[in-house]
């Protein structure tokens, strides 16, 4: 596994008598900061698995939210078996399947689902990750592929159970997106 000089660093600093508790000028611990640049770059880092339970950024994000979002499934899978939490919010109210249906990465969002994401789950009284998934459609000039894999996330939720008609703190439903 390729190592960045940040990932290098967090992974050998115990070694060298500096605890995880280290942190960086935004509050997040390093050994933390490092695991998320590694999943978003696409480096795979088993050995950064320190303690996936526990998130410790401003942002709330949890190792699930940084590679659901980057779409990064074998760190997804890393991290579940390491004992995530699958619904776990960050401070916007998203979860992992939130991200994943937004950013249009339907393997991740499969296996969130299978691992017992709700499809239904609301961010803070707000949308749905069906919401996000048909938002994500229709804002912007997304590139054909892209709205491909968004349309394979749409599918996968709806085959999922996700209900068409719930409605956000505003009343709105993902028809009216």
């Amino acid at each position: 596994c390729a190592l960045t000089s940040t990932s290098s660093a967090a992974r050998y600093s115990p070694i060298r008598g500096v605890g995880d508790s280290l942190t960086n000028q935004m509050g997040m611990d390093l050994i933390v900061k490092a695991f998320f640049d590694a999943v978003s770059t696409g480096n795979i880092a088993k050995f950064l698995l320190v303690d996936a339970r526990r998130p410790n950024c401003p942002q709330g994000d949890t190792i699930l939210h940084i590679a659901a979002r980057s779409g990064n499934l074998s760190v997804l899978t890393l991290a579940v078996e390491a004992g995530a939490d699958i619904e776990a919010m960050n401070a916007s109210g998203k979860r992992p399947l939130h991200e994943a249906a937004q950013c249009g990465h339907p393997e991740c969002a499969q296996f969130l689902i299978e691992n017992g994401a709700n499809v239904n789950a609301l961010k803070r009284g707000d949308w749905t990750p069906l919401m996000l998934s048909v938002a994500s459609c229709v804002y912007g000039s997304t590139p054909l592929p892209k709205v491909n894999q968004q349309l394979d996330v749409l599918r996968l939720l709806l085959r999922h159970g996700a209900d068409i008609s719930a409605v956000n703190k505003d009343g709105w439903n993902c028809l009216h997106i």
